[in-house]
């Protein structure tokens, strides 16, 4: 979970400086011998791929315990579309519709 800016700085680091959720994208990494699908995903800042979606879209209360949480959008192949909230306290959570 990445800290969000309270009034003008970060409460971890005090840094000023912001980042747009909607500049961070999912990156496939594919080993050796990779046979297609990735092996492991990154996060890329301000990547020109946004073809598998965004791990940081928004945030909203997790309907199951009411904690703010960061929803991520994950693209698949097949041109379908998922949106999950990585709650802190509840784990994966599916949107509700």
């Amino acid at each position: 979970m990445l800290p969000n800016l309270d009034g003008k700085e970060c409460g971890k680091c005090g840094s000023s400086q912001s980042l747009s959720g909607h500049k961070i994208t999912w990156l496939n990494c594919h080993g050796e011998f990779n046979t297609g699908l990735p092996d492991y995903w990154l996060l890329e800042i301000d990547g020109e791929r946004i073809k598998w979606g965004k791990p940081y879209l928004g945030q909203e209360e997790c309907h199951r315990c009411g904690t703010m949480a960061v929803v991520s959008e994950m693209n698949y192949p097949n041109k379908r579309r998922e949106l999950k909230i990585n709650c802190a306290k509840c784990g994966l959570v599916k949107m509700r519709k």
